[in-house]
């Protein structure tokens, strides 16, 4: 978002905060009474349906989870009991003692749960039944037809759930049974079935306290249409034919009368469970009072909150907006807007605006500090440079003179006089990198005359690079490095490559040398900004400083990379700008 430097004239307010809240509490009030009248009528009777269908659905999921674990518990027994080792031994048996043992078996196992009515094993030879009371007459041939074991028979389930009568109920009453497969552990052939009946006298037992408690009827309805109720009897089996058993099975509401139904799925027999409450959706509201005046808070909260922030925290949020768009974009000529709601937000603007002056007057002063405190550090760490090789220089020139070479002494002073004329350059700090690389020639001159064979070089230079401005002695600050620290053995020379690449706004520099390379801690000390305790280092960290400092560049990674492997070689990468000549003159 860009503003506009120029100043907004408008009428300065003399409305005071205190003002402009207490007129937004009223204008909110007298809003909220108006509005509650109308929200009060139509809410109050919704509310209540809107409580009772939270609170059946809620009741519901009790009560189904309750029997989904009391099915699942007898589930775990049931499979227990087939692959029991005492059936299995008892099944693979033949004679006639089979049925008395399997009986005796199944008659111990039953007297274990209290909540089993009946247990039926039917077997291709033969059918065993055990009650928990005595019964006559039983036929589990004809149980079987009753059974849907389609399933089983197919292989797609190895039990299932479902409602219907035990045939020995004398009560007549629904209950849950579970028939389930029975295979032989060892070759997996089918052996026959198991199906266990829950007493429906206890089932009604465990749920009577706690539906009479709540107010509650329960409908379980399987997928074959058998149903079972909770209490039995009850009247929400007089409305188990109008319940559409098609719907959502997400939820599923409806309202007959004074009565309040919901469903959900009930996937372990497959159907779904109903409940219905036995409370009036009309029975006894909360004070009206009490909800016309919450009705009335929860208004006037409301709208004085959006009265507030239009008229009072407004001001404050678009001057903060503006603030927090000065710390991201560094733009000083956004101006803070006169405000018309009250009059100490205008201070409070004409202040920042105040102040925005002086730090751009102070900004000003701290460049003109920062370029003087630039070129004095440039000039420190250049004469750190110079009087360290003029001083090797002349020793050098003094053996020679000791040593009566004087035509390589001459050479060597000649050298030097074109090396430091070349260096001064009329005192400019940043030269081109054709005249740098004449200070590294005469360098590199100076350097074979005082040893023939320590040196080696090449050059691969790009022609459109010769014309860009660096540091002065950048490249032949390397080349010294590559001679002093790169020897690995007498007599071998060091073979050393400067080249000038062109990389779109960058020229890629480059010295790379064959010889001892440099160690890892020293790199990485370099490329943090870190102290270095050996000297092999100094020079490449005097680049990188010169660089830093001329160009305004703060991350070193974008200034160096130094690829180096001990006893091999070292390859040092400068990137220059193209455009160092408009930031210097800047």
């Amino acid at each position: 978002m860009k503003y506009r430097s120029k100043k907004i004239i408008s009428k300065n307010s003399d409305k005071t905060i205190t003002s402009v809240l207490l007129g937004s509490y009223i204008r909110a009030m007298l809003i909220s009474l108006l509005l509650g009248f109308f929200f009060f009528v139509a809410i109050t009777g919704k509310e209540m349906v809107y409580r009772q269908n939270l609170d059946n659905s809620r009741i519901l999921d009790t009560f189904s989870y309750f029997i989904n674990m009391q099915l699942e518990d007898i589930r775990k027994f049931s499979y227990n009991l087939v692959i029991e080792e005492g059936l299995q031994s008892r099944l693979d048996e033949t004679g006639e003692g089979k049925i008395k043992q399997i009986s005796t078996f199944l008659m111990n196992k039953m007297a274990e749960r209290s909540e089993i009515q009946s247990i039926h094993i039917i077997m291709e030879d033969g059918a065993v039944s055990e009650y928990k009371q005595p019964t006559f007459g039983q036929d589990p041939q004809e149980l079987l037809q009753r059974l849907d074991i389609e399933n089983l028979k197919q292989g797609k389930s190895s039990y299932y759930w479902e409602i219907g009568k035990d045939s020995a109920g004398d009560q007549g009453i629904n209950t849950f049974y579970l028939v389930s497969s029975i295979r032989s552990k060892k070759s997996l052939q089918h052996l026959g079935y198991l199906i266990v009946f829950l007493d429906p006298n206890l089932l009604q037992k465990s749920f009577d306290f706690y539906l009479r408690e709540v107010g509650y009827e329960v409908l379980i309805k399987s997928e074959s249409g058998n149903m079972i109720s909770f209490p039995a009897g009850g009247e929400i089996e007089t409305y188990s034919g109008k319940l559409n058993f098609d719907e959502s099975p997400k939820s599923l509401w409806r309202l007959f009368s004074t009565r309040k139904y919901s469903s959900q799925p009930m996937e372990s027999i497959r159907g779904e469970i109903y409940g219905m409450t036995k409370n009036s959706i009309f029975r006894a509201n909360i004070e009206f009072a009490l909800i016309f005046m919450l009705i009335i808070t929860m208004e006037f909260i409301i709208i004085v909150s959006i009265i507030i922030k239009k008229r009072v925290t407004g001001p404050l949020e678009e001057i903060a907006k503006r603030a927090r768009d000065i710390g991201i974009q560094g733009n000083l000529d956004i101006l803070f807007s006169k405000e018309k709601y009250y009059s100490e937000a205008d201070d409070i603007s004409k202040a920042l605006n105040e102040m925005m002056e002086q730090i751009k007057t102070l900004i000003v002063e701290v460049k003109r500090r920062e370029k003087l405190q630039k070129g004095l550090e440039l000039s420190v760490i250049n004469h750190q440079i110079k009087p360290h090789f003029l001083y090797n220089t002349l020793n050098a020139a003094s053996i020679l003179i000791s040593v009566e070479e004087k035509e390589s002494a001459n050479q060597l002073i000649k050298s030097l006089a074109r090396y430091y004329r070349a260096c001064l350059n009329q005192g400019n700090d940043m030269i081109t990198l054709t005249n740098e690389l004449e200070i590294s020639q005469e360098y590199i001159k100076i350097a074979l005359i005082r040893n023939p064979d320590i040196l080696r070089v090449s050059y691969d230079i790009d022609e459109e690079c010769r014309e860009i401005l660096i540091p002065k002695m950048t490249i032949q600050t390397l080349v010294e490095n590559s001679i002093k620290y790169g020897i690995k053995q007498m007599g071998e020379p060091v073979y050393v490559t400067i080249s000038a690449k062109a990389d779109g706004d960058f020229t890629q520099l480059c010295v790379a040398d064959n010889g001892s390379g440099m160690k890892k801690d020293t790199i990485d000390k370099v490329m943090k900004g870190e102290p270095l305790e050996v000297q092999s280092g100094f020079g490449v960290k005097s680049v990188v400083s010169r660089i830093s400092l001329s160009y305004d560049i703060k991350n070193i990674a974008d200034i160096i990379a130094i690829e180096s492997k001990e006893g091999e070689y070292t390859k040092v990468f400068l990137k220059i700008p193209f455009k160092a000549g408009e930031k210097d003159e800047e």
